[in-house]
């Protein structure tokens, strides 16, 4: 889990150089740490480019990581980033070698979901939602391993992820339901979003942006093909997109989130050309408020 992934993080951010063996001594003490745990989290992040390993076995942090990512406040966003990578997700629907591809797909159909009337409490629900939506090649073989979130042994390490990265949290009724919300991960990517503090983007320009930066989102790459996907199945129970023109729920809500805080002001402008403007979407796909503008002032955020 992650907070291994923070020991192995704080150990190279003070030591920069530490052969394999050392790593795993340090950070798996005999007794107190599975072994197995440490060795698959250093080489998942090795694979995913965040270490790196020379021919001597040692390890260091990857050169590629900024300087400013260096820190230990930094590492659930930097992860997300190196996560989301092109280079990580070139088979979204790979079952082997598949890097961060399983992962992807899993927020991917999170975001992707009604927030509203589905509940996301235990892996019998998600596993009754995916039989439904999914099409019959990728429930897997006798529709044991389906090809989203392959069990319910993945389920519980998918929540931890999606909370760290940003895209949900826990909540507290029912019990340990995870809420999907990428308030987060979009707030920690406004920087990058709009050039300074203070400027503003029209709606479309922010949800484009906002799909660059994290594709996972509304129009964002892998987020399309993984709808191209669900739009196969066809019945009652299959998933539902948004009405034409309107974002996803999971987006709406970040972003009316962001606008109570502060970080964001939205502007509804009547006479706005159609192609500024976003929809917000409520319960049962109501039409909720459109916005022509948003401004960004990280400094105004009320809550922290």
């Amino acid at each position: 889990m992650h907070s291994v992934l923070i020991v192995l993080y704080e150990l190279l951010l003070a030591e920069k150089t530490v052969a394999r063996e050392r790593v795993l001594g340090l950070c798996a003490p005999a007794g107190a740490v599975d072994p197995k745990q440490v060795t698959q989290t250093l080489n998942t992040w090795i694979e995913f480019g965040l270490f790196q390993e020379d021919a001597a076995k040692d390890i260091s942090i990857h050169p590629d990581v900024r300087r400013d990512e260096k820190n230990i406040e930094q590492l659930a966003t930097l992860t997300r980033r190196l996560v989301l990578r092109a280079e990580n997700n070139k088979h979204l629907f790979a079952t082997e070698k598949a890097k961060a591809a399983d992962f992807t797909r899993a927020v991917c159909w999170l975001l992707a979901q009604d927030i509203y009337s589905m509940s996301f409490v235990g892996w019998e629900e998600v596993e009754k939602m995916l039989m439904q939506q999914l099409p019959a090649d990728l429930l897997g073989d006798d529709q044991q391993n389906l090809r989203f979130i392959t069990n319910r042994e993945r389920w519980a390490p998918l929540k931890a992820w999606t909370v760290w990265f940003g895209f949900a949290w826990n909540g507290s009724y029912p019990g340990k339901v995870l809420v999907v919300d990428p308030t987060v991960a979009i707030r920690e990517s406004l920087p990058e979003v709009f050039p300074r503090s203070g400027s503003t983007l029209t709606g479309r320009e922010l949800v484009a942006a906002l799909a660059e930066a994290i594709p996972v989102l509304d129009g964002g790459a892998y987020r399309v093909e993984i709808e191209s996907r669900l739009r196969e199945q066809t019945g009652p129970d299959a998933w539902v997109a948004p009405p034409n023109n309107q974002l996803s729920t999971s987006l709406t809500r970040a972003l009316l989130r962001l606008i109570e805080e502060g970080t964001l002001k939205a502007v509804p402008k009547a006479d706005a050309p159609e192609d500024t403007r976003v929809l917000l979407t409520g319960r049962n796909g109501a039409a909720l408020q459109h916005f022509s503008h948003f401004s960004y002032h990280p400094k105004d955020r009320r809550y922290a």
